[in-house]
């Protein structure tokens, strides 16, 4: 009985050990029973002693040595199964090619890592149990407690920090837009198209702004990314009341009175394959001046120079679209000497610029 005592406290010695399965721990307790079993009954102290040990050793094997729901030889492949399925589980946030952070890309990420965290909740208590009783899925039970959560933090930081600096270039670039006074600096307030440029460039900083707050109020907290969405949707507004300011101090050209180019510049505007709409108003503001350039191109065949005369004279235009009127330049050339592919001695339309939005008043 002693003897059998003294096994009995070393394998118990053991019941804690990581090295140790349950089912090892399960094989020495059925031999130690087995041994036990051969003694002769007795009332003896030490014998109803030892008796009560293997009860509770009996017990308490149930902690080590769970139903695994499986064969054991099965296990392996189950273990190999989930690591595979969990090899690069953990998503990362997408920004598109502009660098723009989308509700689509958020909304992915936090279906993906919910998944994730799902499949998770779901696994880990079934690989806890085997770990326990057959040794195995150590690493995998290692990263579903642990280090899953770790790369999610670690992706989280990384992101964070590149979102940041993305966030902070682009806006410091509108943020100088937004500070220019719409009188002093005429020049960034009179081009149409460059305002619909930047307009949405400052939706787009907004929108991943925004997004970005939604990420990280939904899950790792804090309310940065929102405080800087409202500042900077501030900022938008501010910036669209100094076109507003711009609209109303823009006055239309000085005209020059020249009859003769207002019919060259009707006729050539009216061309269909120019694409300018109907006009409210046509004022021939700069007079006929010449106009060269010189160009040297390297071909197969050597060195070409390409040399350009012309004439030229700008009118401006005002026309409506949307309801709303718009100041257009139109700059109209003649060329005398021009290669194959340009036009010569007539009037043409060579450049077109929309300067910005007036008020219908200026047509009184």
């Amino acid at each position: 009985i002693v003897n059998l005592e003294r096994q009995f406290d070393s394998w118990l010695g053991n019941f804690d050990s990581p090295r140790i399965s349950g089912m090892q721990l399960q094989e020495k307790f059925d031999q130690l029973v087995a041994k036990f079993e051969r003694l002769p009954v007795s009332s003896n102290a030490g014998y109803v002693s030892l008796f009560d040990k293997f009860v509770l050793g009996g017990k308490r094997l149930l902690e080590r040595n769970p139903d695994i729901g499986m064969p054991v030889e099965q296990v392996s492949a189950y273990i190999a199964n989930l690591q595979e399925r969990y090899r690069d589980s953990i998503p990362v946030v997408q920004f598109t090619a502009q660098g723009e952070l989308t509700a689509d890309s958020v909304d992915e990420y936090i279906e993906r890592l919910t998944a994730v965290s799902v499949d998770r909740d779901r696994d880990l208590p079934q690989v806890k149990k085997i770990v326990l009783a057959t040794g195995e899925g150590r690493y995998l039970l290692n990263w579903l407690e642990v280090d899953a959560l770790n790369e999610v933090r670690r992706n989280n930081e990384r992101f964070d920090g590149l979102l940041q600096s993305n966030i902070n270039y682009r806006r410091s670039q509108l943020e100088k837009l937004a500070s220019l006074d719409p009188v002093e600096n005429a020049y960034a307030f009179g081009d149409e198209v460059k305002r619909q440029k930047n307009e949405a460039a400052f939706i787009q900083v907004l929108g991943t702004l925004q997004q970005a707050a939604r990420l990280q109020s939904t899950l790792w907290g804090g309310s940065t990314y929102a405080d800087q969405a409202v500042a900077f949707e501030t900022q938008l507004e501010n910036w669209k009341a100094k076109f507003d300011h711009a609209k109303s101090s823009r006055t239309l050209p000085v005209a020059i009175v020249n009859q003769e180019l207002s019919a060259i510049a009707e006729t050539v505007l009216l061309d269909d394959k120019y694409g300018v709409g109907k006009w409210k108003k046509l004022i021939v503001n700069a007079d006929i001046r010449p106009g060269e350039s010189t160009e040297h191109k390297l071909t197969d065949d050597g060195l070409v120079t390409i040399i350009k005369n012309w004439e030229e004279y700008q009118v401006a235009t005002v026309e409506e679209e949307a309801g709303k009127l718009y100041l257009y330049y139109n700059t109209l050339r003649k060329f005398s000497r021009a290669p194959r592919t340009t036009p010569v001695n007539r009037w043409i339309l060579a450049k077109r610029h929309k300067s910005g939005e007036i008020e219908k008043s200026l047509l009184n």
